[in-house]
């Protein structure tokens, strides 16, 4: 027997490793009992349960990838759609501009609030947070723009408006300057006016401007040295004032609707370009999905073959192998091998299975033990009832010797007593003769 002598630092190092290790063997011995013990019934209930479970979590795996696959998919086509619309609001404000046809803004209103009744429809369906704000910066941009697109018909109008009353204004002014020849070269002049009142509103160059306000304080020149009263001076210098205010109107509401329209386009463009980088991250994204979701399909089901396979093997194993062994326990005492060591192990139908072999096997051999026996006595007893026997006949033999004998005796003794019967017979018939 080996003795170990450790020094008391190495023993106090070595306890905490040695009880860590025992505890694990004891771990290890309590599920390896557990698992011998576990019933066939158990352990095909348990494999197919796990089979199940697997197939279950192989089919919630595709289930929650195809769904996120399918979520993407409708963000997709929903900003997809949402660039239709802006486009097409872009379109409506084009003939708007052109035509004037207040139908166009109307409709151009109604494609800016389908945007944006699907960007709330978007909205719960995006979890990064720079998807929302980029969301939420589309939905600014469409309500500016809805915002600009009135304010740039209110401007169109107040700007038609303000020509009918500069083209009146106009006509005022130059009556007055051609109802007095003394005036000829401020009509001349008041026409240079014209000619560049007529280019701003083609070119909305400030060069126009500036060439008719010029002419403005020029044509005062000639007014003041007309050959006119100083009423008639009043009244036109009046209508001049009035034509020039108009002008000037015209010149802001064209600039301010420039700078509207300028603005609204801006707007427009900013939020086309916002939906179309959303929707090509949204479309890259879900292109991840669709691999992720292939990836995690193929990972589940291999993991699930591959946990089936050792399920499969594990079940077998435990059932075949102790089948098989007591398949071959029984050949060997269907051989008349009674020697065979049984083992039984376990409180299942196998362990149990093994102890009835193991009970039989041993009631088999105090049988043969019995019957050994029994055959011995048996022997024994044949042997002396061989020896009785003998004996038995030699008497007889004897016996029969004797009977021999004394039968010959009897026989003597009869032609004896025939002889003496013959005497006497002949002695009666001697005496009757003499008589």
């Amino acid at each position: 027997m080996y003795q170990f002598r450790l020094l008391p630092r190495a023993k106090n190092e070595a306890k905490p490793r040695f009880d860590a290790a025992l505890k694990q063997v004891r771990k290890t011995m309590t599920v390896s009992s557990f698992l011998t013990n576990m019933t066939i019934r158990t352990r095909l209930a348990g494999g197919f349960a796990v089979l199940l479970l697997l197939t279950i979590v192989v089919g919630l795996v595709g289930d929650r990838a195809l769904e996120s696959y399918g979520q993407r998919s409708n963000i997709v086509a929903m900003l997809g759609q949402v660039n239709t619309n802006l486009t097409e609001a872009r379109v409506e404000e084009k003939n708007f501009l052109l035509t004037g046809e207040a139908q166009a803004v109307a409709r151009t209103q109604a494609q800016g609030d389908r945007v944006l009744e699907l960007t709330n429809e978007i909205k719960p369906l995006l979890a990064v947070a720079k998807d929302i704000e980029t969301l939420g910066q589309i939905q600014a941009d469409v309500k500016q723009y809805q915002r600009l697109m009135g304010e740039v018909e209110t401007n169109i109008g107040e700007r038609e408006a303000a020509l009918e009353r500069l083209e009146t204004s106009a006509r005022i002014f130059g009556s007055s300057l051609k109802a007095h020849s003394s005036l000829f070269f401020a009509s001349a002049i008041f026409e240079d006016m014209r000619r560049s009142e007529r280019k701003f509103l083609i070119e909305h160059d400030d060069a126009s401007v500036k060439a008719y306000l010029d002419d403005a304080k020029r044509v005062q020149g000639p007014l003041k040295s007309a050959a006119i009263t100083t009423e008639e001076k009043d009244q036109i210098n009046a209508a001049l004032k009035t034509y020039v205010n108009e002008f000037q109107t015209v010149v802001d509401l064209t600039n301010s609707g420039k700078q509207l329209s300028d603005d609204m386009v801006s707007t427009a463009r900013s939020a086309i370009e916002s939906a179309n980088n959303l929707r090509a991250l949204q479309t890259e994204k879900m292109e991840a999905d669709r691999e992720q979701a292939s990836w995690l399909i193929f990972g589940a089901t291999g993991i699930a073959l591959i946990l089936g396979i050792l399920m499969a093997l594990l079940i077998t194993r435990a059932i075949v192998s102790p089948v098989n062994q007591a398949v071959s326990i029984a050949s060997e005492v269907a051989s008349g091998n009674l020697t065979v060591d049984i083992k039984a192990s376990g409180t299942n139908e196998i362990g149990r299975l093994m102890a009835a072999l193991a009970t039989m096997v041993t009631s088999l051999r105090e049988l043969v033990r019995s019957i050994e026996s029994g055959a011995s006595n048996i022997a024994a007893s044949a042997e002396e009832l061989s020896t009785v026997t003998s004996q038995t006949s030699d008497g007889i033999n004897r016996q029969k010797q004797e009977t021999d004998q004394v039968a010959t005796a009897m026989n003597e003794m009869t032609a004896t007593v025939g002889e003496i019967a013959r005497s006497a017979e002949q002695a009666f018939s001697v005496a009757a003769d003499a008589a």
